[in-house]
């Protein structure tokens, strides 16, 4: 029996300890507020939420917590807190203790000493103390509001239905669902408003498919909670799988199901027998995946699956698939369309995974060594193509040709560029003999006397003529009698160069005076340069790569970029372009350092620097000048070009 609340109240001392709520109390008071139509009652229980804690708000109970009853909570008087307090022995203060204590369920002040109270008369004190306004029918609608929640949170079957027929539309929809986007219910691959229209199996189907909701409020305007119900083909229920918000739902469904002697656990021998079947759309089906589309049996059998008279309803799209269009591979280990799939080299292969080789006019199998090539933007098998480490890219071996690009350890180097019309002459050594063969201009330091090409990062044996080295070749031209010995000096190509020119006779001054002075059209090396830019050419993410291939032959053109070529010809010894020289990618702050310093150069006025658009247009100026610098410049001028310019002596 409940003590009357004034004897209570007359038990208590004043400790001034705030009233404190229980996680489940204030939760559940917040609950009502939330479900509650009547903005008076909302009102009023934030009031009191509000109360909570209030250390300004002298109470005489404290710690209430709800009680398995609908009309009572359960209190404890502010001295009785105090004395437990005593008897803790605890060395924290009072407040310290307090605050600890409120958090801790397992507490003394949560389980020992209580008594338990009148929801409304416990409510209406609090009311009071804290200076909240109400009146007597509010205490009423509370009251009322608190019990019927109070029925409906702990009378499971209360909270569950069974509907059926169109109600599957309602109850799928997440707008519907007390929590969208939470636990597996929020989170179901059907929830869409876009799926509405795939639920006619369920809807024309009520004698065997019904859906079981668990309601999230007193209003049923909200659910927490679906799951499927089926009657098979042997009479008996089956339950089919639960989504719900909250994951301690489950077992709500599955004691109900017990209750009702359904059938919950999956096998595959679960069959239902529909009496409407054929729609233009299914949902995606959890068990019963299989549709016999002849006889209208539901089958749980996954493993029936292709078949002709067979559909698998496994598609969050609305949509089903045929077994009549599907093979089998032994390769993927799986059913396939015959529309994606193709036979390669007696295997059923999904033509996504194979790989079209144009030059063959056919797929290659997924388990083939296949390389793609950025140059052509197509792929190859592996051993018809070769890397061009100059081009960094894959290239088809029958459109390209090998050529020498340098020495290393006395034994020539090779690379890989496409077959041009645009390849020059050049004398190498290939660490036995002399030869005479084809390389590209980027590769070749010209004697600028003889005009003969040689490896720029190559070597080349020299005998001695008089005080200096000449090469074989370079002797023949200059008709040098030479007595060739079996002795061989090997000298670097740059350094017999630099020494066979030696002073020349022309000034660095009266050079870049007479570079100013030609009158060079860039459009009569045309051709040479589209030669060029077809070499140097390639489809790939290196597109920022400062090389002739982003340029387009009309850039070549034009008053401007002839006077540019011939800035870059007599300022070819810049610092900035010759510290990028051997860096194919070079960093962005080295071209806009290149770009700053070739903006210093008197010549480079208003109209050009309009016309340059950036450091890479600069960078492939400079080297397209050197490129072109021996069919530009002739005699005592080249030679003084290649001392001043090339090999900067002052």
């Amino acid at each position: 029996m409940l003590k009357l609340f004034t004897e209570f109240i007359k038990e208590s001392v004043d400790e001034n300890i705030p009233y404190f709520f229980s996680r489940r109390l204030y939760d559940f008071l917040l609950e009502i507020s939330g479900s509650s139509k009547d903005s008076n009652i909302s009102k009023y229980i934030l009031n009191i939420l509000d109360c909570e804690s209030d250390i300004d708000i002298k109470s005489s109970f404290t710690f209430v917590d709800m009680t398995d009853k609908n009309d009572s909570v359960s209190l404890i008087q502010t001295n009785r807190v105090h004395s437990l307090y005593k008897k803790s022995g605890s060395g924290l203060d009072f407040k310290s203790w307090i605050s600890y204590e409120k958090s801790d369920p397992n507490s003394e002040v949560w389980k020992s000493n209580r008594t338990d109270a009148a929801v409304g008369r416990t409510f209406r004190k609090i009311s009071i103390d804290g200076e909240i306004k109400f009146s007597d029918s509010t205490i009423e609608k509370f009251v009322n509001l608190y019990k019927s929640l109070f029925d409906f949170k702990n009378n499971v079957n209360e909270r569950f239905e069974i509907v059926d027929g169109e109600s599957f539309k309602k109850w799928y929809l997440h707008s519907n669902y007390n929590s969208s986007g939470r636990g597996q219910l929020g989170n179901s691959c059907m929830r869409y408003e876009s799926c509405q229209s795939y639920f006619d199996i369920y809807i024309n189907n009520p004698s065997v498919c019904k859906l079981l909701v668990l309601y999230s409020s007193i209003e049923k305007d909200k659910i927490s909670g679906r799951a499927i119900v089926w009657l098979q083909t042997d009479g008996k229920f089956y339950m089919d799988r639960v989504y719900t918000n909250e994951d301690s739902d489950l077992h709500i469904f599955a004691k109900y199901a017990e209750d009702m002697g359904w059938e919950t656990r999956w096998t595959k021998d679960r069959t239902i027998q529909l009496q409407k079947f054929i729609f233009d759309k299914y949902p995606y089906m959890d068990t019963f995946s299989v549709l016999n589309i002849k006889t209208g049996i539901l089958y749980s059998d996954g493993d029936l699956w292709p078949s002709n008279e067979l559909y698998s309803l496994r598609d969050t799209g609305g949509s089903f698939e045929s077994g009549e269009n599907l093979i089998y591979s032994e390769y993927h280990n799986e059913w396939l369309n015959r529309e994606d799939s193709m036979e390669i080299d007696g295997d059923i292969i999904r033509i996504s995974e194979a790989t079209y080789l144009e030059y063959k006019g056919e797929y290659a199998h997924p388990r083939e060594d296949v390389t793609y090539s950025n140059f052509s933007g197509e792929s190859y098998l592996t051993e018809d193509t070769v890397f061009s480490s100059f081009l960094r890219d894959s290239l088809y071996k029958e459109l390209t040709i090998k050529i020498p690009v340098g020495n290393h350890n006395g034994r020539p180097e090779y690379d890989w560029i496409l077959k041009s019309e645009c390849v020059d002459n050049v004398v190498y050594y290939d660490g036995e003999n002399v030869i005479e063969g084809k390389t590209i201009s980027e590769f070749i330091i010209n004697n600028p006397i003889t005009g003969i090409g040689y490896l720029k990062n190559g070597v080349i044996p020299v005998y001695k003529n008089g005080d200096k080295n000449i090469t074989a070749k370079d002797a023949e031209l200059l008709k040098v009698n030479l007595k060739i010995t079996n002795d061989i000096n090997l000298v670097k190509s740059s350094v017999y160069i630099k020494e066979f020119i030696g002073t020349p006779t022309i000034t660095k001054k009266d050079l870049y005076k007479h570079i100013m002075e030609l009158d060079i059209k860039m459009e009569d090396h045309s051709k040479y340069i589209k030669s060029l830019s077809d070499i140097y050419y390639q489809q790939s993410y290196y597109g920022q790569n400062p090389r002739l291939h982003s340029m387009d032959i009309e850039t070549y053109v034009g008053s401007s970029f002839d006077k540019l070529i011939k800035i870059c010809l007599a300022n070819y010894d810049i610092n900035s372009y010759r510290e990028l020289e051997n860096n194919l990618s070079p960093a962005y702050s080295n071209m806009r350092y290149l770009l700053t310093e070739f903006m210093y150069i008197p010549e480079v006025d208003d109209e050009l620097k309009d016309y340059i658009s950036s450091g890479h247009v600069i960078y492939k100026s400079f080297q397209l000048s050197y490129l072109l610098v021996n069919k530009i410049l002739k005699g005592d001028y080249l030679t003084a070009w290649y001392y001043y310019m090339y090999f900067k002596q002052n």
